[in-house]
């Protein structure tokens, strides 16, 4: 939820008072200073303006859901700190740093990540029970065959976990060649899941001794990746 709508909401402030406090440099939320006017807050927050001789923990029920299109690159882990890796929220700008993510991306993936406001959303998105699909675009160290592709469909289990995948085939028509053995070249896949335990999709090929060269999720639900640039961010 926008600070502004929250302060509009439950305290009335217009949104010329808000840009004005904003300005004047009179609100803080958890000890830092807000200076954008797209400032996100969430539930347990410590909100603070000097105005109005305001201290309060923001508690509130989420008016509006928002869900943010991001584009991950390889080498950042999707957490909010690492002591040891770049983190997702070093590239987000400041008004979406109070952003949940949903699912994960591993270090050495790129592709869409959704983020939202609301813990609902996440929840939706994550649990096995709605199903929710999720398109990647895989490129391996060589072709996959028919074989082994009826054993994604079917599961393969892997440190107690039964991994499926719902749907394996190719961008490209020619490319079901590999998968009864075609040309040494065709090896890009594109998987469907509907549910994604931690290195789902590498786990599998890693059990039957395929290496990924490239992951790119490009589909989560409704959203696609479409255009959005490499580290880019779109509210839709």
């Amino acid at each position: 939820m926008l600070l502004r709508e929250y302060l509009q909401s439950v305290h009335s402030i217009s949104r010329r008072k808000f840009t004005d406090l904003v300005d004047q440099g009179k609100i803080f939320l958890n000890g830092k200073l807000v200076n954008s006017y797209k400032q996100l807050i969430q539930e347990d927050d410590r909100l603070e303006m000097i105005d109005d001789r305001l201290k309060e923990t923001v508690h509130m029920v989420v008016s509006e859901s928002r869900i943010v299109l991001f584009n991950k690159p390889v080498g950042y882990v999707v957490s909010k700190s690492d002591p040891h890796n770049q983190t997702i929220y070093e590239l987000l700008p400041k008004e979406f740093q109070g952003l949940y993510y949903i699912g994960r991306l591993d270090k050495d993936s790129h592709g869409l990540l959704l983020m939202t406001n609301d813990p609902k959303v996440v929840n939706e998105f994550e649990h096995p029970k709605f199903e929710i699909e999720k398109e990647y675009i895989v490129k391996i160290d060589r072709p996959l065959t028919s074989r082994d592709a009826q054993r994604m469909k079917e599961g393969i289990l892997d440190e107690g976990d039964l991994l499926k995948v719902h749907k394996v085939e190719s961008p490209k028509s020619k490319v079901k060649e590999s998968m009864t053995g075609g040309p040494d070249d065709l090896m890009t896949l594109r998987l469907i899941l509907h549910e994604g335990k931690k290195r789902h999709i590498r786990r599998i090929f890693k059990a039957m001794n395929y290496k990924v060269v490239d992951l790119q999720r490009i589909r989560e639900g409704k959203f696609e990746l479409g255009n959005l640039k490499l580290g880019e961010c779109k509210i839709v």
